[in-house]
């Protein structure tokens, strides 16, 4: 014969609902932290104006509290594979990092003018006739050509940053990793060498 083994373990969770403990009392405030918890030590506030990339920047720049001049941060964009199998190719040989080979292709494609036509190309869709009555649809921004684009990553310093999201107003991009997406594939996409 079997044990009743039901209430070894206290009172069940469903016995307790039906018996009105369901409801936990109140929190204490406490009177002084925990030891090990961080406390703030500095209100929030708001982030310092983002200086014009045109303008460049001088030795004075200023960081916002609590970063050095020189903190990186994780850029995150999306790349056609192909495009991230010849960077990391090209990485390989030539032994550079991430960030300046994204930064190297944005001023590529910058000097040439064609960073704000790269990203307008990107966003069109398929052409539709001429005598259509409907217009072109817009592209998903991470799937060309029956591929789904992959996650890249580099680090950038807050100046570094600050001039991406300048060129983001200014050139429409929707996002960092559009603006800097499109350059990397226009400046190393297997189709074109990666040296023109």
């Amino acid at each position: 014969m079997a044990e009743d083994l039901s209430n070894m373990f206290g009172t069940s969770g469903a016995q307790e609902a039906k018996e009105g403990f369901h409801k936990l009392p109140k929190r204490a405030e406490p009177s002084e932290p925990s030891p090990g918890v961080v406390q703030p030590t500095a209100p929030l506030h708001d982030p310092d104006p983002v200086p014009s990339f045109e303008d460049g920047f001088d030795d004075d720049w200023e960081v916002s509290e609590g970063a050095a001049e020189d903190d990186a941060f994780s850029v995150g964009i999306y790349l056609l594979p192909e495009t991230a199998r010849a960077i990391t190719q090209m990485r390989r040989k030539k032994g550079k990092l991430n960030v300046d080979i994204a930064l190297d292709a944005i001023d590529h494609v910058h000097r040439r003018g064609q960073l704000e036509k790269l990203l307008v190309q990107r966003r069109s869709g398929p052409r539709r006739p001429k005598d259509s009555l409907f217009p072109a649809r817009r592209r998903h921004p991470r799937a060309t050509r029956g591929q789904t684009r992959k996650l890249w990553s580099f680090q950038a310093t807050q100046r570094e940053i600050a001039v991406l999201d300048e060129l983001v107003e200014k050139f429409g991009a929707s996002s960092r990793s559009e603006l800097v997406s499109v350059a990397l594939e226009a400046r190393y996409s297997p189709k074109r060498s990666p040296g023109s």
